[in-house]
């Protein structure tokens, strides 16, 4: 698994086109001071850098090395497909605009191209702000 992490670029190896390779992030968003940039703008810059710009990944690639690839080998069961009885934590994105914001010069700037953010079935941010309740979402292993 590829991490994404802090730094302009990747910590390992970019993405190949085998497909094998899922990219994970162990960043969260906190409450005081300034963010880890990987927390807002990991994902983002998957799509946004190695989609767009660099074409290494197909669109449906990308998407899949941040979702059902990661929870295929973590055996997370309810999680990384758009399923009937799965969890719907979802992003709906603009993939000709999606990018990492100000990452990693300004960590707080929010990522370009997201229109809405859901996790379980909550819309949590709308158009780059958080919105609603939080505490939607849990630990998953």
């Amino acid at each position: 698994m590829l991490t994404c992490d802090h730094r302009p670029r990747w910590s390992a190896h970019e993405p190949g086109p085998n497909g094998h390779a899922a990219v994970v992030s162990n960043a969260a968003l906190t409450r005081g001071g300034a963010p880890n940039p990987a927390a807002v703008g990991g994902f983002p810059r998957l799509i946004g850098y190695f989609h767009r710009e660099r074409r290494l990944l197909s669109l449906e690639g990308a998407v899949r090395r941040a979702t059902s690839l990661p929870a295929d080998r973590l055996r997370l069961r309810d999680v990384g497909r758009i399923t009937e009885g799965h969890r719907a934590d979802l992003v709906i994105l603009d993939p000709a605009t999606v990018g990492d914001g100000g990452w990693p010069e300004h960590p707080a700037d929010p990522p370009t191209g997201i229109r809405t953010v859901l996790v379980a079935g909550k819309v949590t941010a709308e158009r780059g702000e958080i919105v609603g309740a939080s505490g939607h979402g849990h630990l998953l292993r």
